[in-house]
């Protein structure tokens, strides 16, 4: 059964190459995406199962990450597509997957130098995901990551914590 399916695949696969123009070699769209997961939209709870085992858990209320230098390469170096200098400022705790970009009409071929870029935040930075507050203290700081939020643990301990991360990360 295994033999009889690969061959009805090669079939269908010369099938097709063969009804192909050569010259055309279709397009596509590359979307980038990014999204929290649960830990940062939700928290990390306290617990054994994927928490910390020491009853402490961590509650975020800002996850701030600022996205530049998208691009899509060949693995001769030429670019396919690129953000440019264009920066994009989301807050991973707003829940759900968020669009940074998409690049249409790509031509089909094997992009292998696919990367972004962690920069600081400018006035310029298009917010995809918080507020302009958000920008505002990004750009104030030269931070490019900044998150906050509350620990608590056993005993209802309680301790806030913000951290700014600044510089260029590739």
């Amino acid at each position: 059964m295994k033999n009889t399916f690969a061959i009805l695949l090669l079939a269908l696969g010369c099938a097709v190459s063969a009804c192909s123009d050569s010259t055309d070699e279709g397009q596509g769209t590359s979307t980038f995406t990014t999204w929290g997961e649960e830990y940062i939209e939700e928290g990390i709870p306290a617990g054994g199962d994927g928490g910390f085992v020491d009853g402490w858990s961590v509650k975020y209320s800002k996850f701030l990450f600022v996205f530049g230098g998208i691009t899509v390469a060949e693995s001769s170096g030429a670019v396919g597509a690129s953000l440019g200098t264009e920066t994009l400022l989301v807050d991973n705790v707003v829940a759900g997957k968020k669009t940074l970009t998409s690049f249409a009409d790509l031509p089909a071929r094997a992009y292998t130098q696919v990367g972004y870029q962690s920069l600081p935040a400018t006035a310029a930075t298009r917010i995809i995901a918080g507020t302009q507050a958000d920008l505002d203290l990004m750009v104030a700081n030269g931070y490019r990551i900044y998150v906050e939020g509350t620990a608590t643990g056993p005993g209802s301990v309680t301790k806030s914590f913000r951290w700014g991360f600044t510089g260029t990360v590739t």
